[in-house]
């Protein structure tokens, strides 16, 4: 228990202290202390009746083509529905012997040195999504031992919670980008699926897509982000400002302001405004008439609320993507 101790002071350090593009590496590299695996694979995704479905998995000394070839084999694999039916359960076995039965996963669980594995999931029934980690021995008659299966069996709820942390915290800075708490945050996987979203997201969603679950994005939100996964979103009553980081997705959501109604010429000269722009000089860089500026600007005063330049310049900053 000490050793466990020590690894999830460390693992919860580790998720404060790391940048999170670097907390994986970071959190495998501190689990390989204690646990001597050659190769690993930490992933979400979701169960469906051919296996398990991995969505971007963070990948230790393993290849992204073992990815594509498992999909050729998942509906073989009995070891992953073992563990999806016994959620929270570790599986310490011999992979090539437990593939015995498919000489296609066999040829893989060999190909890609798989031949040792601890394994565990996490699956929640109720809404097909499933958390896994996968560490692999590459030699065959190098097993892993059984305190090294109860070791991993417990860290990785706390990998899980410490991935959480550390997510929080990245969404965090995004939202401090604009330096109020008019946005909800929240964190999705490629696949669409929430990792974690606040209830003020979740609000937002719910008003732009009444009926719109809590634990996957909706479905136009999710197709926009595919075919544009940089460009903010803006519908009928929400703005949401996505940031794909390390095969995550971050976003961020408000509801929509009356300065969202700018048009394209009024948002241009608003933002030269609250740069510092003077009229003429806003004039010059757009090569428009100066009394043509002071017209922009009593019509942007108007639609955004403000009494004056200062108030239009900090409503721009509060609600900027």
């Amino acid at each position: 228990m000490d050793e466990l101790n020590t690894l999830l002071l460390a693992l919860y350090r580790c998720a404060r202290e790391t940048p999170f593009e670097e907390f994986q590496l970071q959190a495998l590299r501190l689990l390989r202390g204690a646990i001597p695996f050659d190769i690993a694979r930490w992933a979400n995704g979701v169960v469906d009746s051919q296996g398990i479905v991995f969505h971007a998995p963070y990948l230790y000394n393993d290849s992204t083509e073992s990815l594509n070839d498992y999909n050729l084999v998942r509906e073989d694999d009995e070891v992953a529905f073992y563990c999806m039916a016994h959620s929270g359960v570790t599986l310490n076995c011999n992979l090539a012997d437990r593939s015995s039965h498919s000489r296609a996963l066999q040829a893989y669980a060999r190909r890609y040195r798989h031949e040792q594995g601890l394994i565990t999931g996490l699956y929640n029934p109720g809404t097909g999504h499933a958390a896994s980690i996968s560490l692999y021995g590459a030699y065959e008659n190098k097993g892993f031992s059984e305190q090294h299966r109860t070791l991993i069996q417990l860290a990785f709820p706390h990998l899980q919670e410490a991935m959480k942390v550390s997510q929080h915290l990245q969404a965090e800075r995004i939202r401090n980008t604009s330096g109020n708490d008019r946005w909800g945050v929240a964190v999705a996987d490629p696949g669409g699926l929430l990792c974690l979203a606040e209830p003020r997201f979740h609000c937002a969603m719910q008003s732009e897509w009444p009926g719109s679950t809590n634990h996957v994005l909706p479905r136009p939100l999710f197709q926009r982000l595919i075919e544009n996964p940089h460009k903010p979103f803006s519908g009928d009553r929400i703005v949401v400002a996505p940031f794909p980081t390390n095969g995550l997705i971050f976003l961020k959501a408000r509801m929509r302001e009356p300065i969202d109604n700018l048009t394209h010429r009024e948002r241009e000269v608003a933002e030269l405004v609250a740069s510092g722009f003077t009229h003429k000089e806003i004039a010059k860089v757009l090569d428009i008439a100066p009394s043509t500026v002071n017209n922009h600007l009593r019509a942007i005063h108007g639609r955004a609320g403000a009494r004056n330049n200062a108030e239009l310049s900090a409503e721009l900053r509060l609600t900027q993507v």
